[in-house]
């Protein structure tokens, strides 16, 4: 039978409370405790519950006070974000949409922009349309259609002008 999973503890008014949540109280403690200030505890509070649970709750709760965690906080966030199982993480932080899809290339856009550019430049050269879009294809290794759509559309919405890349 499968274990019920636990319900989160409830957050309602100041997120780092130090009376009122879990880890604001924990990080009250701990900097008591370790004669520390307030925000290295609540760091060292953020690193255990990402660590230990892979629970990013306090951090959101930083996050939505529009407050930075310090540079260890940020350097295990990149590390989680690397997703490398080997490193010292035992969680990784991956995005997707709402509905389950996985991101896409932010690349892409800026690929596509180049490869319609190069093939204007091309053709104002004097190469003919599917010589230049042939060339184009294979010097970055996509498919002929690829890289004509991309060039097609660029110039059916604008994307390029004849000053574009110069």
């Amino acid at each position: 039978m499968a274990r019920k999973k636990a319900k989160s503890y409830p957050v309602t008014g100041d997120p780092w409370d130090t009376e009122s949540t879990p880890w604001g109280i924990e990080a009250s403690l701990f900097a008591r405790q370790k004669r520390i200030s307030f925000e290295e505890a609540r760091d060292a509070v953020i690193a255990r519950y990402l660590d230990q649970c892979g629970d990013m709750r306090p951090l959101q709760a930083l996050f939505m006070e529009g407050i930075s965690p310090g540079p260890k906080v940020l350097k295990y966030l990149a590390k989680m974000i690397d997703g490398d199982s080997k490193g010292p993480c035992r969680f990784a932080l991956t995005v997707r949409g709402l509905n389950g899809s996985k991101r896409s290339d932010g690349e892409l856009h800026l690929r596509n922009l180049l490869v319609a550019n190069h093939i204007r430049q091309r053709i104002e050269k004097g190469e003919k349309y599917d010589a230049a879009v042939m060339e184009e294809a294979e010097a970055i290794e996509i498919s002929f259609e690829h890289a004509r759509k991309i060039y097609d559309e660029a110039m059916r919405d604008g994307s390029i002008s004849v000053k574009d890349g110069e």
